[in-house]
């Protein structure tokens, strides 16, 4: 166990000190061969380089001018946009959801339908009402009412006894 440990000790302190930075000089030299770039001088042509820091990083702030001085943009101030009765689902959240034949707010009429499958019955109007039937006890019944706007669902109205 100790041969393992004496091993690994050495390669990880050699990962570490290959991640840091260098903080070298570099330097460019030029002859008739053509450029060389070295750590060192190169010979009397030599001449030391600056190298930006590339690495992604940094603290936020930097470079941006303060609100005070940007200068305001001009033009009209846009209406604002009547709020879509849509929402953004995680995938796995929505394929929960329609596995499960749960039909929640904001869900789109495509996933109503994956989970559900068509309705017995559109109601047409401003919003659009579809309605699913069960049978129970030999009598068609309706189940839910699912409310659309904009192709979204707004509201779910659960009717008549519930089996889940």
């Amino acid at each position: 166990m100790k041969t393992v440990y004496g091993i690994l000790r050495p390669l990880c302190l050699l990962a570490l000190l290959n991640s840091l930075p260098a903080s070298g000089a570099i330097f460019r030299c030029v002859d008739s061969q053509g450029t060389i770039y070295s750590d060192t001088p190169c010979g009397p042509s030599a001449k030391q380089i600056q190298v930006p820091d590339n690495r992604i990083g940094g603290s936020f702030g930097q470079g941006v001018v303060p609100s005070e001085s940007r200068p305001e943009k001009p033009g009209p101030t846009p209406a604002p946009k009547a709020e879509s009765p849509c929402k953004s689902f995680l995938s796995t959240d929505l394929r929960h959801y329609i596995i499960g034949k749960d039909i929640v707010p904001g869900m789109k009429a495509e996933d109503v339908r994956k989970s559900l499958g068509s309705p017995a019955r559109i109601e047409s109007g401003w919003e659009e009402t579809w309605v699913y039937t069960d049978i129970y006890h030999g009598y068609i019944i309706e189940s839910q009412r699912i409310v659309l706007r904009e192709n979204c669902v707004v509201r779910v109205e659960k009717i008549g006894p519930q089996f889940r």
